[in-house]
């Protein structure tokens, strides 16, 4: 007789002593009683009591509330501020603005600020 079991780490076994299959760590499947005596012990499978089908789960997709950081108005510099600044400042300015740096010369920081 076999019971429903949740793999919990990857293994090959066999329900039936003549086929080996691989069981993959986060499926349900149904196991025989000898393999599930052999294998739970050292902690590969549990039982599944009250399981849903995968298809009866729910799925919840949450998506991320802001990727960049914005930085208010009052905190950026202006432009006759970021003309004045020397390249360390700049590169200071840019990360406060969430700008990627690496690479850029002092021209180029200078327009990517100026946007």
């Amino acid at each position: 007789m076999s019971k429903q079991y949740r793999i919990l780490k990857t293994f090959k076994g066999s329900q039936n002593g003549l086929d080996s299959h691989e069981f993959v760590a986060g499926e349900i499947r149904p196991i025989s009683d000898h393999l599930a005596s052999a294998v739970a012990g050292a902690g590969y499978i549990e039982e599944v009591t009250e399981a849903k089908a995968p298809a009866e789960r729910e799925t919840k997709v949450v998506t991320p509330a802001e990727t960049k950081v914005v930085v208010p108005a009052e905190v950026k510099a202006s432009q006759a501020e970021i003309d004045a600044m020397d390249f360390k400042a700049l590169k200071v300015e840019a990360k406060l603005r969430g700008i990627k740096i690496f690479g850029l010369s002092e021209a180029k920081l200078r327009i990517a600020l100026a946007e």
